[in-house]
């Protein structure tokens, strides 16, 4: 297994979670072709993916932008990591579904050997919702090697799923690939009921349980094993909280930040799973329990719970709240982009208390060129 150097990208770093070493990468999935000769082994890229929301013919959503995600090899194999794909043109062609172009943007996580490189694409997307990809030129490559990608799309246009790759003209089955658009990583949110649908609690008095639910996504795609974060208390008077983590689950701290008004005081935890959360199989939009708040309102008024950076992050490079994937070698993975990148610090995630009815405003934030009926999606 190589270590590779890490890649340059807004939350790109080389951290410690849970104690394991990280590092942080894009995707290639290294392997020979037999097709070529045992001379030739090349890095196969992964796949993948957008979305759509079909109409009878072609597809009536729109998949440009750019998509994150990861991948995985059969076992036997030792490579795996993430991926960009961009979407830079989409056409509607009728009953024969949408045409596509676009590239994919490669470097390796865990390989062999190095590899980096851009693949130019082209492909459809159809009423079947089937995306279809096609390698067509590679730029500046370094041990990449053209590719053939499928993956079924969901209809909200959020994610991308039971993806699978192949080399072109061969049928065997190379890795599986899964992703979402626009969430960095998907994100940790807090609600007022157990299946994650409720952003906007009360109005209540007395007691209540809010329920912290991780949704997977983009380079978090196949799982996490560990989650950093705090949730700050915008307005903490007169309410009492009370955090109890996932049976089984480890961590260290307390995730209420009830002094908002301090910014530099020590406030968040490091939550730690002793295997890969995520489904089975694990992919894009797969929710993961990480734990209970149990809040007493003692007269409080209307209030937001934010989902931020742990203060002080255990990676001063990744301000951000951050999961920790489930990796070969596990890497952590902004569910924002960072603090430096946004002159500000990020929000992942907004839940309300007691403001009397939900205005709309609540819900994950880390959005890049999606919708907001697309993100709600993730966590209907």
């Amino acid at each position: 297994m190589y270590a590779l150097q890490p890649w340059d990208r807004e939350s790109d770093s080389v951290g410690s979670r849970c104690s394991m070493r990280q590092t942080v990468g894009r995707v290639l999935l290294a392997s020979r072709n037999a097709t070529m000769g045992p001379s030739r082994a090349a890095v196969h890229v992964v796949a993948i993916a957008a979305s759509l929301a079909v109409a009878t013919g072609a597809s009536a959503v729109d998949i440009t932008g750019r998509w994150r995600g990861r991948w995985q090899q059969p076992p036997t194999q030792v490579t795996d990591g993430t991926f960009e794909l961009t979407i830079t043109r989409q056409v509607l062609n009728g009953s024969g579904g949408d045409s596509l172009a676009g590239y994919f943007d490669w470097r390796c996580t865990i390989s062999p050997r190095p590899c980096s490189g851009r693949e130019e694409v082209l492909g459809t997307l159809s009423a079947s919702h089937q995306l279809d990809l096609l390698g067509q030129r590679l730029i500046n490559p370094d041990n990449l090697a053209l590719g053939h990608y499928i993956g079924s799309v969901s209809q909200d246009g959020a994610l991308i799923t039971n993806g699978i790759f192949t080399y072109p003209g061969s049928p065997v089955q190379q890795g599986t690939w899964s992703g979402s658009k626009g969430l960095l990583s998907g994100f940790l949110g807090v609600y007022g009921d157990a299946a994650g649908t409720q952003c906007c609690v009360g109005p209540f008095t007395g007691e209540t349980t809010l329920y912290l639910i991780a949704t997977t996504g983009g380079w978090a795609s196949y799982g996490i094993t560990g989650v950093e974060f705090r949730i700050q208390v915008s307005n903490p008077g007169g309410y009492a909280f009370s955090y109890t983590p996932p049976v089984g689950a480890t961590c260290s701290g307390n995730p209420i930040d009830d002094t908002p008004e301090n910014p530099s005081d020590a406030k968040g935890m490091t939550l730690c799973f002793s295997s890969c959360q995520g489904g089975s199989p694990p992919m894009a939009g797969n929710r993961v329990s990480c734990g209970t708040i149990h809040v007493v309102n003692n007269g409080g008024a209307a209030t937001d719970l934010l989902v931020m950076r742990k203060n002080p992050s255990t990676d001063p490079t990744l301000l951000c709240p951050t999961f920790l994937d489930c990796h070969t070698r596990p890497l952590p993975v902004c569910m924002t982009r960072t603090e430096t990148s946004l002159g500000e610090e990020p929000i992942a995630f907004r839940a309300s208390l007691n403001r009397g009815g939900c205005d709309g405003s609540c819900g994950a934030l880390a959005v890049e060129r999606a919708t907001w009926s697309n993100v709600k999606a993730l966590f209907r």
